[in-house]
């Protein structure tokens, strides 16, 4: 969570820092110093962009310990700064007398501050913490960049090393004399003898080492080796040594992590330039007070995210808790041998082992959740935050210039302006829209889009085929098509406006435009008509209380719904006026109207005579208005018994495989559900209806003897079966049972097989 609000923090700070180019230009100044002025706004952005870069990375560093800035993913962002005597997180000394010792004491701060030359060189691996010296103020502060190649004094100071038996590791040694060559910065040439011995260091399974001119800089992953101090029982030894200056091991390393023993806080030291950087910006008067609020609460971020990650870092598991946890877990692995020798004898060792391991396992990794920066597998990947995460970003906001908007608002591939241009205007740039004038912007209302529509429309047939007055109409068309669909959709990113809306469908319905767009959308290209079926689907979805507006204007005006199922005698439509159709036919007064009417016979010859995939698109719709509202439509079929299933039997007995199959399984349906009881009982009764599946059944589909059988078993199922139809069935009982025996046994279908047992059962019976 805090590494996310870094990230956060640092995209907002870098999005925000966006002084001017240059202060308003003098007439004093001339060109050259104007250009040199705003290259020196440029390198103080960048330099602050990166001190946030440096920040992610000396925290990451801070958090696991690792002292100083002289690895190479941080000493190039901050070795040109002053430096900062600012605390860690907890205390280096123990106080002396009840009184805390001084970070530097005034004799050393005067040397520093009468020596800006002076030098720092390093310890050695044995006995090097800290690289880098401190000074209180950045005016008058020691750069690091001069105190890297160099060696120190003996000089003391309350961080001064001391000797190996009772001295601290983690301080620089500032001497007052310099190396005479590069060979002395190597061997320690120095006054005090001291010598600059480079530790070993590892990267990612190599040892490795990069040096930058005299500075030899450590990898920024960097993870302790492993030590003897990280095996039990030597590890209850880490905290003593660490008391006489000594960390070996990851343990160690832990260690020194969670008790603060650094030399300072580097993070925090960056905090106070980036302040000082915004600060700046608000003194020169180029930020405004909202911009440089956002500025100090990005600041504030990184400064909350650094203390919450102290936090955890430095607050251990309660020692009563882990004392009582260990005490028991020992307890426990103790005694338990003696349980176990009954069952298992010599078992018992291997047992009580694997239990140690797996209770103890639990208990150090309880320990190991105490600090979770380190560089174990478990442990959060924080260089993948630096190096994966902030790094790349900066670095992709920084490669370029602050977008201009005076360029992108106005490119030409722009098209996307104004209200509801997303189709007939593709395509118009900013420029012509200039042209244009304000005019031409402004946004259109619902009673002038349908009368644009309906004008357009009306132009679709003047002139020649392929002139200019039908492709102009055909974009207008287009263009207030998109208006309606906007209106009724609202714009990316936002929802409809009611009141646009209900005023939209009101000229919709006053001005008949719902059965022009039906009868002319052949005439529309392909995306207008994807539109009108949109807009078809929105308005009869729109209900206002228990009322639906769209259903009741459909209901008076029949020739809509007519209009729309002759769709399908133009194969360019048929799709887009069938899935308007079936939205219709979702509500029962707009169904009912079709299946009283004579055009619901028209059914047939579009599933029969037209292609396959308006076939299919008319044989749903037709299922829908059969399935979809089952009392009204046992009703019809109890009154239109006749016609209905007269009309239907030429769909099954269709040459059309597809066609026959689902109307099959479409009778079997109808027959099957409760609410159409009289019908199956008058269809069951008809001898004709009995011979015409029987035959079903010895097709040479398989398919279609398996929809056949659904409809078979429901006339031998019937417990009063009409004379003529059991006669029938007692007449081919033999050839029947023979046939049902080897009916689809290859089928692994529970349900199937025990309907034919119980079919085969009842015809026994006969």
């Amino acid at each position: 969570m805090f590494w996310l609000s870094i990230a956060h923090a640092s995209l907002t700070d870098t999005l925000s820092d966006d002084p001017p180019s240059s202060d308003t230009p003098s007439t004093q100044l001339t060109p050259e110093e104007i250009a040199e002025k705003r290259l020196r706004i440029i390198i103080e952005k960048k330099s602050a962009i990166n001190l946030i870069e440096a920040f992610a990375i000396s925290l990451k560093h801070y958090l696991r310990g690792e002292e100083s800035i002289y690895y190479h993913d941080l000493y190039h962002l901050v070795k040109h700064l002053p430096v900062y005597a600012l605390p860690a997180g907890r205390p280096l000394e123990e106080p002396v007398n009840g009184q805390q010792q001084p970070f530097i004491d005034n004799q050393t701060l005067e040397r520093i501050q009468s020596r800006r030359e002076a030098k720092v060189t390093f310890q050695s691996s044995r006995r090097r913490g800290s690289t880098d010296c401190m000074a209180l103020d950045g005016s008058s502060g020691l750069h690091r960049s001069a105190t890297r190649d160099s060696h120190a004094s003996g000089g003391s100071h309350p961080h001064a090393p001391r000797s190996s038996a009772t001295g601290h590791p983690l301080s620089p040694i500032i001497q007052e004399e310099e190396p005479s060559s590069s060979n002395d910065l190597e061997k320690g040439n120095g006054a005090s003898g001291n010598t600059l011995e480079p530790p070993t260091l590892s990267a990612r399974g190599n040892d490795a080492r990069i040096r930058d001119a005299n500075v030899e800089l450590r990898p920024g992953w960097n993870p302790p080796p492993y030590a003897v101090f990280d095996v039990f029982p030597f590890s209850l030894c880490v905290r003593r040594m660490a008391r006489r200056g000594q960390f070996k091991g990851k343990q160690a390393a832990r260690l020194k992590a969670r008790e603060g023993i650094v030399n300072h806080n580097i993070p925090l030291e960056l905090m106070l330039y980036l302040s000082s950087y915004v600060a700046t910006l608000r003194h020169r008067k180029w930020l405004d007070v909202p911009s440089a609020n956002t500025l100090f609460t990005g600041v504030n971020t990184l400064l909350d995210s650094l203390t919450g990650l102290e936090r955890i870092l430095t607050t251990p598991v309660p020692f009563s808790y882990a004392c009582h946890l260990w005490t028991v877990t020992t307890i426990f692995v103790t005694l338990l041998p003696f349980q176990l020798w009954i069952t298992l004898k010599y078992l018992t060792i291997p047992a009580t082992g694997i239990f140690a391991f797996i209770f103890y396992g639990f208990i150090v990794a309880g320990e190991e959740i105490e600090n979770p920066f380190g560089y174990d597998k478990n442990d959060l990947d924080l260089d993948h935050f630096t190096d994966h995460i902030i790094r790349p970003e900066l670095n992709a906001l920084t490669s370029r210039p602050t977008p201009d908007i005076a360029v992108w608002a106005f490119d030409k591939e722009n098209t996307h302006l104004f209200f509801g241009h997303g189709k007939g205007e593709m395509g118009v740039a900013p420029d012509t829209w200039m042209k244009r004038g304000q005019g031409a912007t402004k946004q259109r209302t619902p009673p002038d889009v349908v009368r644009g529509l309906r004008d357009s429309i009306s132009k679709l047939d003047a002139g020649p085929p392929g002139g200019d007055t039908r492709r102009r109409a055909g974009e207008d068309v287009s263009k207030n098509l998109g208006y309606i669909k906007t209106m009724l959709y609202g714009e990316a990113g936002s929802d409809p406006l009611p009141e646009l809306v209900a005023q939209l469908a009101q000229e919709t319905y006053q001005s008949d435009l719902l059965l022009h767009l039906v009868t002319n959308i052949a005439k529309f290209d392909f995306e207008a008509r994807k539109d009108v079926s949109q807009i078809f689907s929105n308005l009869l979805r729109r209900q206002i209380g228990s009322r639906w507006p769209t259903v009741e204007y459909l209901c008076s005006k029949h020739d809509i719904m007519f209009a729309t199922l002759k769709g399908y005698e133009n194969e360019e439509v048929a799709l887009n006026t069938g899935m308007i159709l079936r939205d219709m036919l979702r509500h029962e007064p707009l169904a009912k109207i079709l299946l009283y009417s004579d055009q619901f016979y028209s059914f047939p010859h579009y599933i029969e005579d037209t292609t396959f995939g308006i076939s299919c698109d008319a044989f749903t719709n037709f299922k829908e208005t059969l399935t979809r509202h089952k009392p009204m439509v046992a009703t019809y079929l109890d009154a239109n018994y006749d016609r209905f299933f007269t009309t239907y039997t030429t769909l099954i007995l269709s040459s059309n495989y597809v066609t026959k199959r689902q109307s099959l399984k479409l009778l079997g349906e109808i027959l099957l559900d409760r609410a159409n009881f009289n019908v199956m009982t008058r269809y069951i009764a008809n001898e004709a209806n009995m011979k015409l599946v029987m035959n079903l059944l010895r097709d040479r589909s398989r398919n279609i003897q398996f929809e056949a059988f659904h409809v078979f078993k429901v006339f031998v199922a019937n417990p009063k079966k009409p004379p003529q139809i059991e006669t029938i069935l007692r007449r081919n009982k033999d050839k029947l049972l023979g046939f049902l025996k080897d009916f689809h046994n290859d089928k692994e279908d529970e349900q199937f097989n025990d309907e034919k047992q119980f079919l085969i059962a009842q015809i026994q019976l006969l």
